[in-house]
């Protein structure tokens, strides 16, 4: 069934006006966001709430060690299995606008599959996935996972900000 859909993707996306050699390259950027259902293990979310206004841009590392960073981390097979049905083609859609652009990074995602290998994924505010450095796409679905299962970061009230600030 999964072939089907597959090849009826390949076949609209001819029949509309791409080349056959643009089809290949779509196929093989979508056919990278698949993630093997079995193999996942664990997820971990690093991410700064998504209200966070700034003059600049934050990238991965900055998410990850920031002081005004939230952590959630997810290893329950069942969810983690809504997770991946989540990011099935059907509900991917590719991005072309953000290629080359700004992107600021709202959220990092780690998946840690059983065989010791580690794939991120990107988001930024806006709910566009960076997947492979050059993969740019938008996933609705996998956007209401996120806000289903991962609790809402928090900024620090201005009290806390002042108290870490006197304490250094």
């Amino acid at each position: 069934m999964y072939r089907l859909f597959l090849l009826l993707a390949l076949l609209f996306v001819y029949f509309t006006g791409f080349s056959q050699k643009q089809s290949r390259i779509y196929m093989i950027r979508m056919k990278s966001l698949e993630m093997p259902r079995d193999s996942i293990i664990k997820m971990d979310f690093f991410y700064i709430p998504w209200q966070s206004r700034t003059y600049g841009s934050f990238d991965e590392d900055y998410v990850r060690e920031s002081e005004y960073s939230s952590f959630y981390s997810i290893s329950d097979k069942k969810i983690i299995d809504e997770f991946v049905v989540s990011m099935n083609l059907l509900n991917v859609k590719e991005v072309y606008k953000c290629e080359g652009s700004y992107f600021c990074v709202k959220m990092v995602i780690d998946f840690y599959y059983a065989s010791g290998e580690k794939k991120t994924i990107l988001i930024d505010r806006d709910g566009i996935i960076k997947h492979n450095n050059d993969c740019y796409c938008y996933n609705l679905h996998f956007m209401k996972k996120i806000l289903d299962y991962v609790p809402e970061a928090k900024l620090p009230s201005y009290f806390e900000i002042m108290l870490q600030d006197t304490l250094k």
